[in-house]
């Protein structure tokens, strides 16, 4: 036996943990070998158990659990090529990307990179042409080649154009300012893309036209500022709202022309963007006349209309607005609405021609036909009496404007206000008039409604529907036709539920004129008249009124007073031929109420009401009148207790007329008062 001497046992871990055993006394031969090794709670005593035996011995050990060690330290990450890790705090490792993006102060400096290494890049000093590229692999030969300006596609300087490009990050549309600067900047981007973005003022130096397909859509500050005596006529589509708040409220001009320069061709566009102010005192006409040009001259241009659009509010107009309208598109004017949406105001310091709007004729364009939608907005002076003197002129040119036909020229939910004539229609023809007004309300001698015909001239061939012509002013009328000189015509008229107030009805031809097939047709009413009713005049030799219908109508007298609600004319060799009146209601009339007189052949009053008329004969055939039929017609009492003289009554010098089955009710003295001597007629069933 001998002693054995210390045994040392070392664990490896932090902290480290050193025990020393005493054995006791075990034999120089014994085998020593340490069995399991456990950890005990912390605090607890180190133990040492032989579970061997003498001879073999073998250690188990129980340790205390130990504090906490330090944290393991992070060597190394692999996450790719753009990652680092800073382990200067072991307990706080940072895990960073590392950018590839490569910053480059201009184009140069990009193509020279080397695209091996280099994918992403940032050009940041050439203002707008700035922006971000990425290395694209594959051929791009035909972009580069296109894009001269290096918008959007940008050649490396060492690799070729079939191997790859730098191509622009983007979406949305393309900004022209990434091809430069000025009008050929613009022009650049065409060859590249469709979708152009302009926000930022361009300059427009030379007459150019813009392609089809093109769609330019102006934000911010953008615009054309286009120099005197050039035209821009762009053939595609144009965006952009048409007011701007910054860099203060106003309207969007974004057709910027100085002097004599101009742009055409955009088929939809509004007077905000030639700088229409719309606050009802500083002129707009240039930039509406400037609107009206472009869309004009729109006609192979990209779009579904041909528009001007008009916003709410009043665009005052100090000088006249001229439309030509063409065959080939319709020509639109859309307001927001006829009765309060969209005014067209006319200056009291007015220039130039009369007419705030003309439609003006022109050899080779609309001498055949022509097409126009004007809709929603009314007209009207700054000061009743000053300015303009003519609300809308329409033809009064050497050439007769054209209309079209179903519906193709139309006005529609327009009103004119206040003018000595408010509508004025010369040498025009095939139009149509739907919920339209011409109101007189206080000026003297004017017409709300006026169709002319001078020498050489053709007006008509039009309709109205649901139209309302009112002047109330003295010796103002509603509705005037006239036709005066050799060759002048006016004819083909229909007015379908016409309202005319106050002011008279006049249909007038002289000097050889002649005027025709007018009809007032179902539902039309002359309402309240005052100083005349209706008046159908022919005066000189070759005159020529005829076929004149009042059918199914209202005619109320506003007065008390003789007025003849329709009186018909001849003299001077004129003649009249073929006039209806039928189915229409008389109320209130004084004196006598439907009277001829002349060569009227064709006189025809048939099946009308003549209710609380008093004093006169309501129809009155007179000298010179022949071929007359006055039948079924019904004299009536409501509201007063009159009398009248004579249902009809004819006068010396009528000829052949039928006065048959009229009805008086007893209102009137006698049915028929004939002094006809010696007429071919036939009077009977009158009472």
């Amino acid at each position: 036996m001998a002693l054995v001497g210390p045994i040392r046992i070392r664990v490896q871990s932090k902290p480290r943990i050193r025990c020393r055993v005493l054995p006791r006394l075990i034999p120089l031969n014994a085998s020593i070998e340490v069995g399991t090794v456990t950890t005990g709670a912390p605090g607890s005593p180190v133990t040492v158990v032989n579970s061997g035996t003498s001879l073999d011995a073998v250690l188990d050990f129980s340790i205390p659990q130990g504090a906490q060690g330090d944290p393991g330290v992070v060597q190394s990450v692999v996450a790719g090529d753009n990652v680092s890790v800073d382990s200067s705090d072991p307990t706080r490792p940072v895990v960073s990307a590392i950018s590839d993006i490569t910053p480059v102060a201009d184009r140069a400096a990009l193509k020279a990179l080397s695209t091996s290494t280099k994918k992403i890049a940032i050009i940041y000093a050439e203002g707008g042409r700035n922006g971000a590229f990425v290395w694209t692999v594959g051929d791009y030969s035909t972009q580069v080649a296109a894009d001269t300006a290096e918008g959007i596609y940008i050649k490396a300087t060492a690799i070729a154009a079939t191997a790859g490009a730098w191509v622009r990050l983007y979406s949305g549309n393309a900004n022209a300012s990434w091809f430069g600067t000025g009008q050929s900047a613009i022009e650049a981007a065409h060859s590249v893309v469709d979708d152009i973005e302009i926000d930022r003022p361009f300059a427009i130096a030379a007459t150019a036209t813009w392609p089809n397909g093109k769609r330019y859509k102006f934000t911010g500050l953008g615009k054309l500022a286009v120099a005197t005596a050039v035209t821009l006529t762009i053939r595609g589509a144009v965006r952009a709202p048409t007011w701007a708040n910054l860099p203060s409220s106003g309207p969007n001009k974004i057709f910027d022309c100085t002097g004599t320069g101009k742009v055409l061709g955009v088929r939809r566009v509004h007077p905000e963007w030639w700088g229409a102010v719309k606050n009802g005192s500083i002129p707009d006409h240039a930039a509406f006349q400037a609107a009206q040009n472009c869309i004009e001259a729109s006609a192979t241009s990209d779009g579904d209309e041909t528009a001007l659009i008009l916003g709410g509010g009043s665009y005052a107009l100090g000088a006249q607005v001229v439309v030509t309208p063409r065959g080939d598109m319709t020509v639109k004017w859309l307001g927001q609405g006829g009765s309060g949406g969209t005014y067209l105001v006319a200056l009291a310091s007015w220039t130039g021609n009369s007419g705030v709007v003309k439609f003006a004729a022109a050899a080779g364009i609309n001498d055949s036909r022509s097409n126009w939608l004007f809709s929603g907005f009314r007209i009207l002076p700054q000061t009743a009496g000053t300015g303009s003197t003519v609300g809308i002129l329409i033809g009064a040119g050497a050439t007769t404007l054209q209309g079209g036909v179903q519906e193709s020229a139309l006005f529609e939910d327009v009103n004119v206000y206040e003018f000595a004539t408010c509508w004025y229609v010369q040498n025009a023809r095939l139009m149509q008039w739907r919920r339209c007004g011409g109101w007189i309300e206080t000026l003297a001698n004017g017409n709300a409604f006026r169709a002319v015909a001078a020498a050489g001239d053709t007006t008509g061939d039009f309709d109205t529907y649901s139209c309302q012509f009112v002047g109330k002013g003295t010796n103002t009328r509603s509705v005037f036709f006239s036709g005066s000189g050799a060759g002048a015509t006016v004819v083909g008229i229909r007015m379908h539920s016409a309202i005319m107030y106050a002011g008279s009805i006049t249909v007038s031809a002289d000097t050889a004129a002649r005027v025709g097939d007018i009809w007032f047709d179902t539902g039309s009413q002359l309402d309240v008249f005052t100083t005349a009713g209706v008046i159908l005049i022919c005066d000189g030799s070759g005159s020529r009124l005829y076929n004149v219908k009042f059918r199914d109508g209202y005619f109320a007298s506003g007065i008390v007073g003789t007025v003849k609600a329709i009186s018909i004319g001849v003299s001077n060799s004129g003649a009249i031929r073929g006039i209806e009146v039928s189915g229409n209601f008389f109320i209130n009339c004084v004196g006598d109420v439907v009277y001829a007189n002349g060569d009227v052949q064709g006189y025809i009053v048939t099946n009308n009401h003549f209710v609380d008329c008093n004093g006169g004969n309501m129809v009155t055939i007179g000298t010179g009148v022949k071929n007359s039929s006055v039948t079924g017609n019904t004299v009536e009492r409501m509201n007063t207790s009159q009398s009248v003289a004579a249902i009809v009554a004819t006068v010396a010098g009528a000829n052949y007329y039928a006065i048959r089955n009229n009805m008086g009710n007893g209102v009137a003295t006698a049915a028929v008062s004939d002094i006809a001597a010696g007429a071919q007629k036939i009077v009977d069933g009158n009472f």
